[in-house]
Order: structure tokens, then sequence, then C-alpha cells
């Protein structure tokens, strides 16, 4: 499944809260906990799946589904925190030296 390219702009040329990242990329489906994984086809085409982070038990409560969800949120799989400026970004928006694509775009005119 491809992402808007409303979700690719934020992704490339703003910072996110984690709040936001929670919402756009941490869902629940019953008692599993996904996570929106971001990958490229191409320097301008990401594409993005969801893949089951954890099956919690049958009828979960609010409590255990949110501690869920945070803890895919502090998956290094998953998400990373920009180096630079701080942000949570998935990890499919992350390039090297541990720097999100804005960031890296800023400091050496890598094109996301």
């Amino acid at each position: 499944m491809r992402y808007s390219a409303d979700l690719a702009g934020r992704g490339s040329s703003a910072n996110v809260s984690d709040e936001d990242v929670m919402k756009d990329f941490v869902r629940t489906t019953g008692s599993v906990v996904e996570v929106r994984v971001i990958s490229w086809d191409g320097p301008h085409a990401p594409k993005s799946e969801w893949a089951e982070f954890e099956a919690l038990p049958a009828d979960p409560t609010h409590e255990q589904l949110e501690s869920a969800k945070k803890r895919a949120l502090a998956d290094n799989r998953y998400f990373r925190r920009c180096g630079k400026c701080g942000s949570l970004k998935p990890t499919g928006w992350m390039r090297e030296r541990g720097l999100c694509q804005s960031c890296a775009e800023g400091l050496s005119g890598v094109i996301p």
C-alpha cells in the first residue's frame, strides 16, 4: 500500500510529534498491535505496509493497548529519533548517521 502525499511530505519536510507518529504509524486491530513500515521502491517512490508488532491476550484493556503502542514506538526496528532535531521518525524516513531525511537534506543537500 502506498501512503498519501501528505504523509510523505510530513515525513520528509516537517517535524512531527510522537503523538502524530503513533496516530499515523501504530494501530490496533482487535488485540493485535501493528506498525506501518516504510520502504522505498526508488528515490521518490515510498511505500508502506502494516506489520504485526505484538499480539495481546483476547479483549485487552485500554492500558494494555496503550502500553503496547508505546513499546512499538520505542522499538528501534521501526522508529528512531533523529540525532539533530530529536524527532521520532519511522526508520524508513531515516538516513545514515542517525539523521532524518529533513536534517540530512539540510546538512548535505540530500534529496529525500
